[in-house]
């Protein structure tokens, strides 16, 4: 009697332990949908994806311990997750191809493996962040390739670009935006037809990060809509941020989209896909996919962004 007893407090204290998970899982899903109030509710949306394996895993617990109705609860969670990762991933694919172009935040990078990667690149141009003066990358520019725009810096802001000797492009210049408290520098290239800026927004993790964050964003929106008019515009670079997430929702509300693909993420570099965060990717008004590339040394990956028509 004693034994059964004890089982049943202990299956009692077991179910109760399931629901409690299901329920944070589910609070946890629910609130990053709130982040334009608050800067830690956006910080949940860079985990969305890790979130939502968290989430599948303990609605199967759930399943196998406790009745299947909150098991159901659990997967809400997953769905509630999923919803903004499935809309940047599954967009259509345009038919054919367009020019690509590839970004990478090289500070820390082995400038060795930097080069070799830009050298096998098959772009329109290359997009480097975080390039400082005493940088190699800064001096020399990979095999096959030519500065377009040498803006190395001591600070992260630090940018340079890249198209290759044959390429006719020989136009590129610095937008400079005033957003609280800095002024960002962000390298644009006209190819005619299409102008691809290169964005670096704040770092996230304080309120002062986020409000630079939506500032930056919003600024670059104010531009985007001033050209999206006449012609195509890509935006490529480290937002700092999801796709998904608040602090870049201006650029969604000014007719953007984000890239499709690149869910594997991109920082930090040396985790293996599905637990990196994708917080270098594009926005566009035309169809793009993101592929994300090598470890090069550094906390970034890089992407290569390829516009479809």
């Amino acid at each position: 009697m004693k034994h059964s007893a004890g089982c049943g407090i202990i299956r009692g204290v077991r179910e109760k332990l399931a629901i409690a998970l299901v329920a944070l899982m589910l609070l946890l899903a629910v609130l990053p949908y709130f982040g334009t109030w608050a800067w830690w509710l956006d910080m949940l949306n860079h985990f969305r994806l890790q979130l939502a394996v968290v989430s599948l895993v303990v609605a199967v617990i759930v399943l196998a311990v406790v009745r299947k109705r909150w098991a159901s609860v659990g997967l809400l969670a997953v769905a509630a997750h999923a919803a903004p990762v499935g809309w940047t991933a599954f967009q259509p694919d345009g038919p054919g191809s367009g020019a690509s172009f590839a970004h990478a935040n090289v500070g820390g990078c082995d400038p060795a493996a930097v080069r070799a990667w830009v050298s096998d690149l098959d772009a329109a141009a290359v997009f480097l962040l975080e390039v400082r003066p005493e940088d190699e990358l800064a001096r020399t520019p990979p095999e096959g390739w030519r500065f377009l725009l040498q803006r190395p810096s001591d600070d992260t802001r630090g940018l340079i670009v890249l198209v290759p000797k044959w390429s006719v492009i020989n136009k590129a210049h610095v937008e400079s935006f005033s957003v609280p408290g800095t002024i960002r520098d962000m390298a644009v290239v006209d190819l005619g037809g299409v102008e691809v800026m290169q964005a670096h927004l704040a770092r996230p993790g304080t309120a002062c990060g986020f409000a630079e964050q939506v500032a930056m964003s919003e600024a670059i929106a104010d531009w985007v809509v001033s050209r999206s008019e006449w012609t195509d515009v890509l935006v490529v670079g480290d937002f700092n941020a999801a796709p998904w997430s608040a602090a870049v929702k201006p650029l969604r509300d000014a007719g953007l989209s984000p890239a499709r693909g690149g869910l594997s993420g991109t920082w930090p570099a040396q985790l293996p896909p599905g637990l990196r965060v994708p917080i270098d990717h594009a926005f566009s008004n035309r169809r793009c996919k993101v592929t994300v590339g090598p470890d090069l040394g550094g906390d970034h990956r890089p992407i290569v962004v390829r516009m479809t028509e």
